[in-house]
């Protein structure tokens, strides 16, 4: 992501202000809440909505390292898979970031899969999910008070002299960890909220230059101060579609003993619904 990309898409985000406060509303009411709350579990959550709105939550780690998630509609069944070969805080995003397409943006028309990141400033419905994801991961009020605390720690002299901006550095990162999100989002966060100042073009550099999994990975590990644990930035690799398939398989096995299909129908299903897996891996 270069300068122009990032002001464009905090300009978005500043011009769509009341849209991106609906969409928060609408998530907020959904879960029974009146007022913003700092989500500690946001895939279990999440599993919880799309389960609601009848869709089948999978984790596969899927060959593809661009695609956060995919919409799937297969067999009169709708299916939202994450990537689990994408980190942990790439998931978390992923998965907010789907919540306002199902949610807000009620999205079940078909099959979809979502890049992020990379073409954050091109889609006008993209712009808003990312937007969204950033404000329901991290409330404004709660990452503010987060930040009033990190100004109260010391960074030792050597540190200061070795890394220029350590204290944005410690920031970004520390919120990573509190929220497990990701570098970027926390990143733009901060710019919305005024913790940065759009006006200093060194820091710019700087954060926009360490927007790299590799270079954030080695930051994170020799932070001072750091906080949390390493693991938000690998993946977990976790995989439920033999989970899913025992699950199909079972219920296909009773509609077959009740005469609803035949054993053909029921294998056949069955096999599109691996093939259907297999394509997620292999060639999403």
């Amino acid at each position: 992501m270069d300068k122009e990309k990032l002001y464009k898409i905090l300009e978005f985000n500043k011009s769509h202000s009341k849209e991106i406060s609906t969409a928060k509303n609408i998530f907020y009411d959904s879960i029974g809440r009146q007022n913003p709350v700092v989500i500690s579990d946001m895939q279990t959550l999440a599993q919880l909505i799309f389960d609601n709105r009848g869709y089948k939550f999978l984790r596969i780690p899927m060959k593809s390292k661009e695609i956060g998630a995919f919409q799937l509609k297969f067999n009169n069944s709708n299916y939202l898979v994450l990537n689990t070969s994408k980190s942990l805080a790439n998931n978390n995003f992923a998965i907010a970031h789907e919540l306002y397409h199902v949610l807000v943006q009620n999205n079940s028309t078909g099959n979809t899969a979502d890049l992020y990141l990379n073409n954050y400033d091109e889609i006008e419905e993209e712009q808003m999910a990312n937007a969204f994801a950033g404000a329901v991961i991290m409330p404004t009020e709660d990452v503010k008070s987060v930040v009033g605390l990190l100004e109260k720690k010391r960074v030792p002299v050597e540190e200061e002299q070795k890394h220029p901006y350590i204290h944005e550095l410690i920031t970004v990162f520390a919120l990573m960890s509190y929220y497990q999100t990701t570098y970027m989002s926390v990143v733009i966060r901060c710019y919305e909220l005024d913790i940065f100042d759009t006006g200093d073009s060194l820091l710019m550099d700087i954060l926009l230059q360490n927007n790299s999994e590799e270079k954030q990975k080695e930051l994170f590990r020799n932070m001072p101060m750091r906080k949390g644990d390493v693991s938000i930035m690998e993946p977990t690799g976790e995989d439920d579609f033999e989970k899913l398939f025992d699950e199909a398989k079972k219920i296909g096995e009773k509609n077959v003993a009740r005469g609803l299909i035949t054993l053909e129908d029921l294998e056949y299903r069955l096999e599109g619904l691996r093939n259907a897996y297999l394509y997620v891996r292999e060639e999403a």
